[in-house]
């Protein structure tokens, strides 16, 4: 099967990508124009002619002489399913549909892409009761992790004659109210407690890192 994964957002389709060619498929990455992505509403509105127009070329690619199917990452691209003649799949990463599909003028066109979309993913699970509102067809399958970058090295370092050091468990997210690291949190802070040895370690990002550097220094880095 050759897939079209559309926005490597935090290299999630990349990483599915791989792993599923070391399954015998094969994948392409499309990369839309991003600009004023970050920007006011205003902002994004003027810039959305240009974006539309650099489409044109993945539009025309979207048959099934190219692909099987097209895994399309963050809701608003689902626009592009409905120009396609192959199977689709929309993967919510989190802002493209925790607020959006409470604005008007989103949610009319988020709803359309979402329920035309022949399966639609969640990557956290806070996300299933937000997507849930438009389309009963919502499935959580959490951010894939690439197991050759993140792995122990007891292995090598026990090879070369060095000590092991100590595991780590990282919490890769913004530290922010809508990412549930609160939720996160609480299981982290009882598995500490039953593995001291363990290092723990947050990234120093977000609205909540400066309170949680205050309330975990000493026990996480």
């Amino acid at each position: 099967m050759h897939i079209l994964h559309i926005h490597n957002i935090n290299k999630v389709a990349e990483t599915f990508g791989r792993e599923l060619a070391q399954r015998g498929h094969s994948f392409s990455l499309y990369h839309p124009d991003l600009a004023g992505s970050g920007a006011s509403l205003p902002v994004k509105i003027a810039q959305m002619p240009k974006r539309l127009f650099s489409l044109r070329d993945i539009v025309k690619d979207l048959h099934s002489d190219k692909f099987d199917i097209a895994h399309i990452h963050w809701a608003s691209y689902g626009f592009l399913g409905l120009t396609a003649n192959i199977p689709f799949i929309i993967e919510c990463h989190g802002d493209d549909v925790r607020h959006r599909l409470n604005h008007p003028l989103f949610r009319l066109p988020l709803r359309t892409f979402l329920q035309k979309a022949s399966a639609v993913i969640c990557i956290t699970p806070d996300l299933l009761p937000v997507v849930r509102s438009v389309t009963a067809d919502v499935f959580f399958i959490p951010g894939p992790i690439d197991t050759t970058r993140f792995a122990p090295e007891e292995e090598e370092q026990v090879a070369q004659g060095h000590p092991c050091s100590p595991r780590s468990l990282l919490l890769f997210t913004r530290l922010d109210p809508d990412k549930g690291c609160d939720i996160a949190l609480q299981g982290i802070e009882q598995f500490s407690t039953r593995h001291p040895d363990v290092c723990v370690k947050l990234l120093a990002w977000g609205v909540l890192a400066h309170e949680y550097e205050q309330r975990y220094r000493g026990r996480f880095e």
